[in-house]
Order: structure tokens, then sequence, then C-alpha cells
């Protein structure tokens, strides 16, 4: 169905859909991509771009303005899905709490944080 079409889909999985298809163009940057009567997204957030350029198509932007503000999420995010592969650069959570219970089993219960004040 999409051979001759652009398409995305999830950055850690295009490279297999262009080996896989390759006649299909991938682009592994976009967000989302519509070819035709075909549109590929690249996940979850993307989804949502992409209604908010579906309400802006058939609404207008007032409209997807409007919209995005009620859901508090961008009319449209700068950059593609580059910016968000950060798994191989991600160290030690920072935050106590992160850094806690990255270290403990699940069934043990978290400190209270804040400490009780003495």
């Amino acid at each position: 169905m999409l051979d001759g079409r652009r398409a995305t889909t999830h950055w850690a999985h295009c490279t297999e859909l262009a080996r896989d298809y390759p006649h299909v163009m991938v682009d592994p940057d976009a967000l989302f991509v519509q070819d035709g009567p075909f549109i590929t997204g690249a996940g979850i957030s993307a989804g949502t771009d992409l209604v908010l350029a579906i309400v802006e198509n058939d609404y207008g932007t007032d409209v997807a303005r409007r919209v995005a503000r009620w859901m508090v999420v961008f009319l449209q995010r700068p950059g593609g899905q580059a910016q968000f592969n950060v798994w191989s650069q991600a160290g030690i959570p920072t935050t106590r709490g992160l850094r806690w219970s990255s270290t403990r089993p699940p069934t043990t219960r978290p400190p209270r944080w804040p400490p009780a004040s003495r």
C-alpha cells in the first residue's frame, strides 16, 4: 500500500521499515507524514500532532490553536523525531525519588518526601 509513497514510523523502527520495504520512502525524522490517502505517524505524541494538523486543515488555525490550548500542547512542535532520541544519552536519574526507586525492589515503600521536619 505504501510502495512509492513517503511514510514514517517510530525512530527505533525506521531502519527496519526501510530495509523490509525498499519501495517506501521512509522519512526517519518526520513526526507524521501524509501522502495521498495514507497517514503514518512516529508515536503517541505524533498522533496528537497529526490530529491537530487535521483539525487545522478542516477548521482552520484558530480552532486548532484553541484545541491545542485546551489540550495543553503545542499546536506544532518544533523539530522532528531526532530531538526525542535520548535513551542512548540518558545517565543515572538525578532526582532523589528516581535514584531511590531505581535501586530498590518494586515492593519496597519509598521514603516520605519531603522528610518530616524535626
